[in-house]
């Protein structure tokens, strides 16, 4: 199976990866590294492009305090609700 991790490099999405490739499935990450920006993806059209060829989505994206790039509503509401 081809799974979308967002927030693969976080501590939740670290674990998440390991459990997945060890039980045979293929990690596709999508965080800041991979250039999907929480931030900036909040309507359903910007995911189309990282959901070619995915048969399943985690969303492990998670911050525990607001930074002046980085805001609750953002990151745990719009990008989520747009996926």
């Amino acid at each position: 199976m081809n799974v979308l991790l967002t927030g693969a490099t976080g501590f939740i999405g670290r674990h998440l990866t390991q459990a997945l490739v060890a039980a045979g499935h293929r990690v596709v990450p999508a965080g800041r590294a991979q250039g999907a920006d929480f931030a900036r993806l909040h309507a359903p059209d910007d995911w189309l492009p990282w959901l070619e060829g995915i048969d399943g989505v985690i969303n492990a994206v998670g911050i525990i305090g607001e930074t002046q790039g980085q805001r609750f509503d953002a990151l745990h509401t719009r990008a989520p609700l747009a996926l």
